[in-house]
């Protein structure tokens, strides 16, 4: 093949949601059927537009929030017009922008005014007569959960019906960035996905020209920092179709960087992308590789190998591929299983 290319995600298959819940005694709820349940009030990063308020409709009818407002530590007041389907969710932002380019949510509100406490505070939600509808006093140790007090994960209501006003009510979020405009947790049965890694990370890439290195090159202390840097995939092209998906050409690197072609010169390039996990794996069933390849390749993650295709079985630094995987597919994603993440080993 004239083209090469790798690019990849990693993600995680939750385990199925296993808790159970033992039903609270009866409350009297507030006369109101919005609620809160879910607060981001302590980002990772202390990045305070990464704040955001989650309402939830109790009730099965759609809900007028013209004039109702939020009051506490932030205050916004919902504009003429606003509602909140039954059983639905609404989000306040403290920037709108970035909550989306973080989770991918673009229907919140906002922005509100003031900033949640980290230390925990009472917010307030009140209709547009200054009745109090529903209360929420939040605090950052205690009996109330610690996760979302910097950690990224979020203040989340356990289950929707119940009353906001009881620490009992509330857990973390089991994803990192929380659950905007969704359901907190998956019901029995159901399966949550989270990504781990995405695209266009970071990544250094070496094309070898000597046996030298050996599998050093995959342990994670590996000093590559004379290697090649840029996003991925990493790859070249001879024909047309790919560069969009490139990151770091190996022939027209970015930054001023000197080109290292790999066509002609050898069948194998090394790759490394560094990332850390912080999130307790043991919650999960599955690790998947999303991998996009041409033609073959060979993931470690730590120097152990974890997953390969159309790899010879002894690996040398200008090892090539054994068989084709064409170019149309090469741009879609194909799924591995895989158990921890990784360092890698791709063949041309």
């Amino acid at each position: 093949m004239h083209n090469h290319f790798d690019n990849w995600q990693i993600g995680i298959h939750r385990r199925k949601w296993q808790h159970s819940f033992e039903p609270l005694e009866d409350r009297c709820l507030l006369d109101s059927t919005v609620v809160f349940s879910e607060l981001m009030y302590h980002p990772l990063s202390n990045n305070d537009d990464l704040e955001w308020v989650e309402l939830q409709n109790q009730n099965w009818v759609d809900m007028d929030l013209s004039g109702w407002r939020l009051s506490g530590g932030i205050d916004y007041e919902f504009p003429a017009g606003t509602k909140i389907n039954g059983r639905d969710y609404l989000v306040v932002a403290a920037n709108p922008t970035a909550l989306q380019n973080q989770t991918g949510y673009s229907q919140s509100h906002g922005p509100f005014t003031g900033r949640l406490s980290n230390g925990g505070e009472q917010l307030l939600l009140l209709d547009n007569n200054d009745r109090v509808m529903n209360v929420i006093d939040y605090r950052d140790g205690g009996r109330w959960p610690v996760e979302p007090d910097g950690s990224g994960f979020s203040l989340a209501k356990i289950h929707p019906d119940t009353t906001s006003e009881v620490v009992e009510s509330w857990s973390h979020s089991l994803q990192r960035n929380g659950t905007p405009g969704a359901f907190n947790f998956a019901e029995p049965g159901d399966t949550v996905q989270e990504t781990l890694l995405g695209e266009s990370v970071p990544v250094r890439a070496l094309v070898p020209d000597n046996a030298n290195l050996g599998l050093t090159w995959t342990e994670m202390n590996f000093d590559d920092s004379s290697w090649l840097s840029g996003t991925t995939g990493v790859g070249y092209e001879r024909g047309s179709g790919y560069d969009p998906f490139f990151g770091l050409d190996l022939d027209s690197p970015p930054g001023g960087q000197t080109a290292t072609p790999m066509f002609g010169e050898n069948e194998t390039v090394y790759i490394r992308v560094p990332f850390e996990i912080t999130t307790d794996l043991s919650q999960y069933d599955s690790i998947r590789l999303r991998m996009m390849y041409d033609d073959g390749f060979v993931a470690y993650i730590n120097d152990t190998e974890v997953a390969s295709a159309n790899a010879p079985t002894n690996l040398d630094y200008n090892s090539g591929a054994l068989a084709i995987h064409d170019d149309g597919a090469a741009v879609h994603f194909v799924d591995f299983d895989i158990k921890t993440p990784m360092c890698w080993q791709s063949t041309d």
